[in-house]
């Protein structure tokens, strides 16, 4: 096997062990919930329904990874920004609720974005993972992460940040490259967050929080705001390099 393709591989199970993980989770909690004998149906329903989310999210991967070239499969949308952040929350909360971590997520702007969901869906749930994996475990505070986002021209600007230990000063200028984290996956979810926004035509920065931990803000190209609709071409263009016009 070449080293894109070993590449390659490693994204998929890097990618695939989020959702996964939250299939299991929410499996267990189920199995549960009827093994007791006293459930409430209504609430093991809402617990299979996620099941399937993150099941359906597997599925939408898979088909994104079917060559190693992430461009080749992009499949570009209008989207509500408020759902877009909905979904990651979703199949992220079995590993909030583990480590006792509040997740608070600001009020979106009104506006659409154009992107491939599932992708950036992937890239807000690497975050995430990057802020769990930095909590700190000796503090009395209690871990948060917070999802904000602001319209700016015509782009809509993500920021996920935490009250964790931050990022060391050594680890910053290669933040964004494969494997600058030993022993952990933040080093191929960062690459893989820059690769995808970067896809859309944006930008992936990080900057320290006040007072503790981390913020990472990224960029997407916004399709409409209230009335007014934007020639936002950048999803176009990139389909248009590869040949590829249709929506």
């Amino acid at each position: 096997m070449d080293k894109d393709s070993q590449l390659s591989l490693k994204k998929i199970v890097h990618e695939l062990t989020q959702p996964l993980t939250t299939i299991k989770a929410y499996g267990f909690v189920a199995s549960s919930q009827l093994d007791s004998g006293v459930y409430d149906p209504k609430v093991v329903a809402n617990t299979v329904k996620k099941m399937v989310e993150a099941a359906d999210f597997v599925s939408e991967l898979l088909k994104r990874f079917s060559t190693i070239e992430l461009a080749a499969n992009l499949q570009f949308s209008v989207v509500d920004l408020a759902e877009l952040i909905r979904k990651p929350c979703g199949l992220i909360e079995p590993n909030l609720r583990h480590f006792g971590i509040d997740l608070q997520i600001a009020e979106m702007p009104d506006c659409q974005v154009n992107v491939d969901a599932v992708h950036i869906q992937a890239a807000v749930i690497n975050l995430f993972r990057n802020s769990i994996e930095s909590r700190r475990n000796e503090s009395d505070a209690t871990p948060v992460i917070k999802v904000e986002a602001s319209v700016n021209d015509e782009w809509v600007e993500v920021i996920v940040g935490d009250n964790g230990m931050g990022i060391p000063e050594e680890k910053r200028e290669d933040l964004f490259q494969n494997g600058n984290s030993e022993g952990s996956g933040r080093g191929m979810g960062l690459s893989m967050c820059k690769e995808i926004v970067e896809l859309h035509g944006g930008e992936i920065w990080h900057k320290d929080n006040s007072p503790a931990g981390a913020k990472f803000h990224f960029t997407l190209p916004l399709a409409k705001r209230g009335n007014q609709t934007f020639v936002q071409a950048k999803g176009d263009l990139i389909r248009n390099l590869k040949g590829d016009v249709g929506v």
